[in-house]
């Protein structure tokens, strides 16, 4: 009689759950533990990019470097690229 008021949800936390377990095989979302094809999860490709995470110290050690002259914005630049193409 009322089927309109009712609402079909998933709780936040087993969405969270669901998307991080999930794994794409040849652009499938395969849920790991039971082998379902998710359907409903789409991946989007993007531009590949380089990402740089520092050390403990090493934050301050490539601002001293800066302004010592040691080492210049640039020269960072180039070899994260060569170490992103694998050379």
């Amino acid at each position: 009689k009322y089927d309109y008021e009712i609402i079909e949800t998933v709780r936040e936390s087993f969405r969270k759950h669901v998307l991080e377990s999930v794994e794409n095989v040849d652009g499938k979302a395969i849920y790991p533990r039971t082998g379902e094809i998710l359907d409903f999860v789409a991946f989007n490709s993007r531009d590949a990019y380089v990402s740089t995470r520092f050390t403990d110290g090493g934050r301050e050690a490539l601002t001293e470097a800066f302004r010592a002259g040691v080492l210049s914005p640039s020269e960072v630049m180039a070899e994260e690229l060569l170490m992103a193409v694998g050379q």
